[in-house]
């Protein structure tokens, strides 16, 4: 039963256009059984009756002549077809002539039977007659062996069963067709949902190839880029291996500064362009940075020429071709390290030069009352030779103390300059003559001037001083005798030079260079050769203030100066002095002086703040007849001619205390008192350097000064008016 209802269940699982199928199939398969059948019973009775015919036209003769045994032979021929059950040959009365029977079981008919041929249980019997000349002469019986109707319906049933095994067939492979349809419609959706999980990550995959592809475009761009930042790049750069310290490679830059070949770099290591003191600095400290990923640092390189250069280096680790390498940018750093250096010194020198300066300055006052008070005490001893003796003794050390103050301030650049537009070549052969006389006879002086040189705003005194401080320290480098070389040019300093060299302005220059065949000098000597108080002389033979005070007024006078020298080949001193705008030399009034009175009878206003020196120089212009009126500063002063009418002459110190100065009131008494005369004095002015709008035509005495030069000076500038008339 559970068979049954499985099968039903099957048959009513099976789509009903598979059923009609099936039944169709049923019923065609039967209705072409049946055709079959029919078709092979009709094509089976033509066939045995051909036969039946054969056999009548065979047997015809045998009739007519009653020949039975001719009639049997033919009869019995028949045997060797099993379908033939019985044959019958009847004569022209319808009785039997011959016959033939396989079995006894169905008898043979003993009338020859009339009737057209036909089926007979599971035998075809076909009857035909025996004709000799249009007569009929017998007939022919013939029972052929059929299949039974249970072997046609076993026949029949197995092509139903095969019908319907097909059938059953069918309806399985339709269930199967549904469920593969629906499996299919499973599938379908599951390749759906997987066919929408690889578009999702075949998606995603796509955008990390994407990605990807636009990481490494960046990363070649990147590349790219370091390529020509590497290539084009001002600064030197390469790359070398960490293991091996071969370079990797150069870009253009380092070419050209280091001044080695592609090729060459390629087979060098970085210790190569080291110097050779540096190399094992050089291998401890890759032992030191050796996990450090970036570096920094100044380092001496050698180029291929052999110059040593100063550069400052940062290098960073990277992979190179499978390689651990690094990257290092130098930068030459030569030019601003000596600027540093020239900074540093300058600075130095600025220092020295005002603590020199404000040493001068206070000592200068010093000077003044000693050489005040000893002038006017030798007057009063002049009864007494070993007083006076003891006094000029004491005033010749004042007195050289005044010439070594005057070189300090030359250094600090704080001593007044008269300057004046001047021809060097017109001062330079009386400056030849004069060194021949001093230097030793086996120095050879020998003077170039050049052609057309330049005009220079300069102090004449002060460069004579120059050209002699430095005479003498070339013949000290000469003791075995040499050449002496004083020559002029004219020169430009360019803005190259003037970037250089701190506080160079670019510009037009006339250069004096003084250069010997002596010793030479070593780059430590030179770096040092212009401090004050340095010297390479034996203790005692020396003051170290000879190039100082040269240092001191060229820089003074808004030049520059320079050392170029050589162990064993000498040594050249260039001075550069600015060039005049003006293009006629100063000429000093040829005129002469009538003879004049040291002594007076004027009134002059003294003003200084130092209280002693003030004494003393109040002291001193009385002694030479003068009137004195006194002030302890600039405002005061102003407030002492408001009051009186009789002053000739106002004597001033330039630097004082209180907000006024020398000039402030030099100025002032211009403004208010065209008509009065002023003397300045200082040893420690600023004239050049600092009071750019100063009255050039004021007149000044320097500090310390002496009873007589101080009586000359008064009396010449109280004496100019009448003079001019």
């Amino acid at each position: 039963m559970k068979d049954r209802s499985k099968k039903w269940g099957i048959w009513k699982r099976t789509p009903a256009i598979a059923r009609i199928a099936a039944v169709v199939l049923l019923l065609a398969g039967i209705g072409i059984a049946l055709d079959r059948e029919q078709s092979s019973r009709d094509q089976k009775i033509d066939e045995v009756g051909v036969q039946a015919q054969i056999l009548a036209s065979t047997v015809s003769a045998a009739l007519v002549f009653l020949d039975r045994d001719a009639a049997q032979e033919y009869v019995n021929a028949l045997q060797a077809n099993a379908e033939v059950d019985a044959a019958v040959i009847y004569d022209a009365n319808g009785a039997p002539f011959v016959s033939y029977s396989r079995t006894s079981d169905a008898p043979i008919p003993t009338v020859a039977p009339a009737g057209k041929s036909h089926l007979e249980d599971d035998h075809l019997i076909v009857t035909a007659p025996v004709t000799h000349d249009a007569s009929t002469i017998g007939s022919v019986y013939l029972r052929i062996i059929t299949e039974s109707a249970m072997r046609r319906l076993e026949r029949y049933g197995l092509i139903v069963l095969l019908v319907t095994m097909a059938s059953l067939v069918l309806g399985v492979l339709s269930v199967a067709q549904a469920a593969l349809t629906k499996a299919n419609l499973g599938l379908e959706d599951r390749v759906k949902e997987r066919t929408t999980a690889f578009e999702a990550t075949n998606r995603q995959l796509l955008r990390e190839i994407a990605e990807r592809e636009r990481a490494q475009e960046l990363e070649r761009e990147t590349q790219a880029q370091f390529r020509f930042l590497f290539a084009n790049n001002p600064l030197p750069m390469w790359v070398y291996d960490l293991e091996t310290l071969h370079f990797l490679e150069v870009n253009e830059a380092a070419l050209t500064k280091y001044g080695y070949s592609r090729s060459e770099f390629a087979e060098m290591r970085i210790t190569a362009i080291r110097p050779a003191e540096e190399i094992k600095r050089l291998i401890d400290d890759m032992e030191n940075r050796q996990t450090a990923l970036q570096y920094s640092g100044s380092w001496l390189h050698r180029k291929k020429n052999g110059r040593i250069i100063n550069v400052e280096i940062s290098s960073h680790r990277l992979p190179w071709n499978g390689r651990q390498a690094a990257l290092v940018v130098a930068e030459d750093v030569t030019e601003r390290k000596n600027l540093e250096e020239q900074l540093r010194q300058s600075q130095k020198m600025e220092a020295v030069g005002r603590l020199t300066g404000g040493i001068a300055h206070d000592f200068n006052n010093l000077l003044g009352i000693i050489t005040g008070n000893l002038d006017l005490l030798i007057e009063r001893i002049e009864g007494d030779p070993e007083s006076a003796e003891l006094a000029e003794e004491a005033l010749g050390g004042a007195l050289r103390g005044a010439e070594l103050t005057q070189r300090m301030l030359a250094f600090a650049r704080k001593q007044p300059l008269h300057a004046k537009i001047i021809d060097l070549n017109e001062a330079l052969p009386g400056m030849a003559s004069m060194l021949k006389r001093t230097l030793r006879e086996n120095i050879a002086v020998e003077v170039a001037r050049a052609e057309g040189l330049w005009l220079t705003l300069v102090d004449k005194s002060q460069v004579e001083d120059a050209i002699l401080n430095l005479a003498v320290n070339a013949r000290d480098a000469m003791p075995d005798g040499g050449r002496l070389l004083i020559e002029t040019a004219n020169v430009r300093l360019d803005e190259e030079y003037a970037s250089q060299n701190v506080d160079v302005t670019a510009g037009d220059y006339v250069m004096l260079a003084i250069t010997d065949s002596g010793s030479g000098m070593t780059p430590e000597t030179i770096g040092r050769a212009f401090e004050p108080f340095f010297t390479t002389k034996p203790t005692g033979q020396g003051t170290g203030l000879g190039l100082s005070m040269v240092y001191g007024f060229v820089k003074q006078s808004g030049g520059n100066i320079g050392i170029y020298s050589e162990i064993g080949v000498g040594t050249s001193v260039k001075l550069y002095l600015p060039r005049s705008q003006e293009d006629e030399a100063s000429r000093d009034d040829a005129r002469t002086s009538p003879e004049v009175s040291a002594k007076g009878h004027e009134t002059i206003l003294v003003v200084e703040d130092d209280a002693k020196l003030r004494s003393v120089t109040v002291k001193v212009l009385k002694e030479l007849g003068y009137s004195v009126r006194e002030a302890d500063g600039a405002q005061s002063a102003l407030e002492i001619l408001e009051n009186v009418t009789d002053v000739s002459l106002v004597f001033s110190d330039v630097v004082m205390a209180g907000s006024m100065t020398g000039f402030d009131l030099a100025a002032a008494v211009k403004e208010h008192y065209p008509g009065l005369k002023i003397l300045l004095t200082t040893g420690y002015s600023e004239i050049f350097l600092k009071e750019d709008g100063v009255d050039r035509s004021l007149e000044f005495i320097n500090k310390p000064y002496r009873k007589h030069d101080l009586a000359a000076k008064v009396r010449a500038i109280l004496d100019v008016n009448e003079f001019s008339q």
